[in-house]
């Protein structure tokens, strides 16, 4: 990658430059984090620190901060980068993929047959040497929200939480690969570059809820297969699909715990066993049996990247 445009250095080492990002990004979360919370207390009738303190069990909450915060982020970062960086935006992985807006679709797809592949494996694993119990659709399904009762009123928090989720893993994605990936690869290789960014993105999450070893490591190959997939694409669009996809075909769909939050789904699951095979209440992300998974997972996208490249070829 040509880390400066016409010829512009930038501005510091990249390690100063992603420390001070990071900064920013951490002061945005704080204060767009409190404004969020106040405006999703107004439909509960609760003060925000009562819902604090409930645990904003549903996940929900955090979902509707992502979307509060991409607006103020994504200004923000292109101001960072131009300013600091001496980069154009594109080349935080904001664009198509070589081959256009077709080369996105089979990429889209690609990464969504993936993502659900990888979770129906673990499920059936699970199956095997734990219980999985199976109570017919959630009650929040065919409840509804109170602003729209019944199922059609599930069924559109279902496709919100889609959306969230969207939208989520599109944030981290802009921040982990967009930025402190691409800043690294002016320096580093793509692989060293994809294990620093990828344990930056693991410590991220070291503060959620029952997080675990597993959970550390299984985050950390996650944010290398993100790493591979945009490294291999040159965008930022199939990782931030397969982020996106990823947490609701787990969280809404197979309905079990997301990085230890309990969201919106669509059916009653119950896992029972030891919780190193499970995931426990952090969900199969806290599962060895996942990192098992994960391994050949890692070394295929590694290998597929270094085809991709060949050995000659120049930094993106």
């Amino acid at each position: 990658m040509s880390p400066a445009a016409e010829g512009n250095e930038p501005a510091w080492h990249p390690l100063i430059r992603i420390a001070l990002y990071l900064v920013l990004f951490v002061a945005l979360e704080i204060t767009v984090g409190l404004a969020s919370l106040v405006l999703w207390s107004l439909p509960a009738g609760a003060p925000p620190a009562e819902l604090v303190s409930g645990g904003l069990e549903s996940g929900g909450y955090l979902l509707f901060f992502y979307v509060c915060l991409a607006p103020v982020l994504v200004p923000l970062t292109i101001a960072f980068v131009r300013h600091f960086d001496r980069r154009e935006v594109a080349s935080l992985g904001a664009r198509l993929p070589a081959g256009g807006w077709g080369a996105a679709a089979r990429q889209t797809a690609g990464v969504g047959l993936g993502v659900a592949a990888l979770l129906g494996a673990w499920l059936a694993g699970v199956a095997l040497f734990a219980e999985v119990r199976f109570s017919g659709i959630a009650a929040r399904i065919s409840s509804g929200p109170a602003w729209l009762p019944g199922p059609a009123g599930g069924s559109a928090v279902l496709v919100l939480t889609l959306i969230g989720f969207l939208v989520g893993g599109a944030v981290e994605e802009w921040v982990f690969r967009g930025y402190v990936y691409r800043a690294l690869r002016e320096r580093w290789s793509w692989a060293t570059a994809a294990g620093a960014s990828a344990l930056a993105f693991a410590l991220f999450h070291a503060l959620n809820p029952d997080v675990d070893p597993a959970g550390l490591v299984n985050t950390f190959l996650l944010g290398v297969v993100m790493a591979a997939l945009v490294e291999g694409s040159g965008s930022l669009i199939a990782p931030s699909v397969a982020h996106g996809l990823w947490n609701f075909l787990m969280g809404s769909v197979l309905s079990v715990p997301v990085s230890g939050l309990t969201l919106h789904h669509l059916f009653d699951v119950e896992v029972r066993g030891r919780p190193a095979l499970t995931g426990g209440a952090y969900g199969p992300e806290g599962s060895w049996l996942l990192t098992g998974l994960l391994l050949p997972v890692v070394l295929a996208l590694a290998l597929w990247v270094d085809r991709r490249r060949g050995p000659q070829s120049p930094s993106p």
